[in-house]
């Protein structure tokens, strides 16, 4: 509410809707488009679009995270890509990436880089701070390699994946958007953002982007709660593991 109170007075202040429109426009705005075909489907083709960038960078990060823990040689030839795309612009790759796909797939591959060494990185630091103790554990009892995964790794990793998953659901909202504001795909919330800034369409501009914050936000809600309730029932696992309780 104070935030509200802090924009509404600002729009008070400039007293031009054409350069900062209020909260109650851009909600009213936000309705109208709320009762419009195009606006679900340019989230629906969006959303898609960021939901699928972000699950297979999280399933490439995992699978570049297991194959450098405890091999140093792997760990340190993956870091020159890793931290080439941490350090380069967005839209660097944007422009670059155009000239090789369609405005369609663009996004996705954005969001994608975009989530990869977030993903990597804290699923690498999560392996290399597994118990060793537990580790040992299961050699000594000779577990079989499908229930050291499901009773040590999974439940120790998840902290980091619910991290990792905090911040990359916004970092592939924002890029995937980026992406499309330049490529223009035929059906995006990209593609209206553009239109409406070319259009002096202020008030869209604030509705579109108030309507990608309120789908964000509560995709990520849905996911975290998900993972913590996930995560709650793993450590239980884990806790028994320790104390030595069988578990199936």
């Amino acid at each position: 509410m104070f935030w509200l109170a802090v924009w509404h007075l600002a729009h008070l202040y400039v007293g031009r809707d054409f350069l900062l429109t209020s909260p109650a426009q851009t909600l009213h705005r936000m309705l109208r488009f709320a009762g419009e075909a195009v606006f679900w489907r340019a989230l629906s083709a969006t959303g898609l679009r960021v939901i699928g960038g972000f699950g297979l960078a999280m399933l490439c990060g995992a699978a570049l995270a297991f194959a450098s823990a405890g091999r140093p040689w792997v760990k340190t030839l993956l870091a020159p890509m890793i931290g080439t795309v941490r350090a380069t612009p967005v839209v660097s790759f944007i422009l670059l990436a155009l000239m090789w796909m369609t405005s369609h797939a663009l996004p996705m591959f954005i969001a994608f880089l975009m989530v990869l060494p977030l993903a990597y990185s804290n699923l690498l630091s999560g392996l290399e701070n597994l118990d060793r103790q537990l580790l040992e554990m299961a050699r000594l009892f000779e577990f079989p390699r499908r229930r050291v995964l499901r009773l040590i790794y999974i439940p120790s990793l998840m902290p980091y994946l619910t991290a990792a998953c905090a911040t990359g659901l916004g970092f592939a909202w924002k890029s995937a958007i980026a992406a499309e504001v330049i490529a223009h795909p035929a059906i995006s919330v990209g593609r209206q953002i553009h239109r409406a800034r070319v259009n002096f369409e202020v008030a869209d501009l604030f509705a579109w982007t108030l309507a990608v914050i309120v789908i964000s936000v509560l995709l990520e809600k849905c996911a975290l709660w998900l993972l913590r309730a996930l995560e709650g029932r793993l450590l239980r696992i884990n806790t028994a593991v320790r104390e030595g309780e069988p578990y199936a």
